[in-house]
């Protein structure tokens, strides 16, 4: 069987933040695109995932709110959040099971 997904990745406070270098300029017009992608894609049942990039400090550490996904996000309890702790977030994963975890607020 063949499943369908929208990825959304690294969409976390620290993009918001100006003085982040990690700011992402329009990025009410950007996350109000996503939503409308994501509605789109769960009217035709795809799996939505979103990748959440951690490091051992700093903004993306996983205790700092500016790790935290933004809130405007459509994110629903029933959605995957893969953690990616490398540049990718399937290093060491590819040729493994592995069960991917809901949401959890």
């Amino acid at each position: 069987m063949t499943e369908t997904a929208l990825v959304i990745i690294n969409m976390q406070n620290v993009r918001v933040e100006k003085d982040s270098e990690y700011y992402l300029e329009n990025l009410d017009t950007m996350v109000e695109k996503m939503n409308y992608l994501i509605d789109y894609a769960r009217e035709l049942g795809y799996k939505i995932i979103f990748i959440k990039h951690h490091e051992a400090e700093g903004a993306f550490a996983v205790d700092n709110p500016l790790s935290n996904f933004i809130p405007e996000l459509s994110i629903e309890k029933n959605d995957i959040v893969i953690p990616k702790y490398k540049i990718s977030s399937f290093y060491n994963k590819i040729g493994r099971a592995h069960v991917w975890t809901p949401v959890t607020f």
